[in-house]
């Protein structure tokens, strides 16, 4: 899920539509070799998001989030659940750092990579327009 949310960040700033079928395409094209730094970090930016979440103390941790203690506060049953990150009613936590990360991936900041443009770029050559 976070992983989809982070590529549809990059789809929307390709102007392309975000379709199951676009997804695989990009995904498909993430994965060949010469695009391995691109696909690292999108992968390494949702394992980042997932640890923070679920880490006890962190500020946007899942153990903050209202609608977790109301549903009893279970952390193996919670990521279950079929309303994680669909609205700020459910999850704002989760959706406010998810919002961080999609920040931190357009970065460049000190001559870094800004692996949102580089995995737009990909999706550009790979999806055609609709």
């Amino acid at each position: 899920m976070l992983t989809a949310d982070l590529i549809k960040d990059c789809f929307i700033a390709a102007g392309r539509a975000f379709t199951n079928k676009n997804l695989t395409i990009a995904l498909l094209e993430l994965f060949k070799e010469e695009n391995e730094a691109a696909l690292a970090a999108l992968l390494d930016f949702s394992v980042s998001i997932a640890d923070d979440y679920l880490t006890l103390g962190h500020e946007y941790s899942v153990f903050n989030e209202p609608t977790f203690k109301e549903k009893g506060g279970d952390v193996n049953r919670f990521p279950k659940w079929e309303q994680l990150g669909k609205s700020t009613q459910s999850t704002p936590l989760l959706l406010n750092l998810l919002a961080q990360y999609k920040i931190a991936m357009r970065g460049g900041i000190g001559g870094q990579l800004k692996y949102r443009d580089a995995i737009k770029d990909i999706v550009l050559r790979a999806v055609p327009p609709s």
